[in-house]
């Protein structure tokens, strides 16, 4: 993916758990703050991500994925 279609995938990604959350927040505790909604936003976005994540194991791309973990680490992402 050239630059262009990284950020396209990243605001496209974004809006679409941006769109989940919102729908939801009508569901929500109304004693829910600030520290509630970062973990809620933190969870929603990890959900999107497991279904990929799990089939990237299956798929025996381990390797991709502690390549991956390496350079977040390495360019302090």
């Amino acid at each position: 993916m050239n630059k262009r279609q990284k950020s396209k995938f990243v605001r496209d990604l974004s809006k679409a758990v941006t769109k989940q959350i919102l729908d939801r927040v009508p569901d929500m505790p109304e004693e829910w703050d600030a520290i509630e909604l970062r973990q809620y936003v933190a969870d929603m976005f990890e959900r999107n991500c497991l279904g990929l994540r799990a089939q990237h194991i299956a798929m025996g791309e381990r390797q991709r994925r502690n390549a991956y973990k390496h350079a977040v680490a390495e360019r302090k992402l």
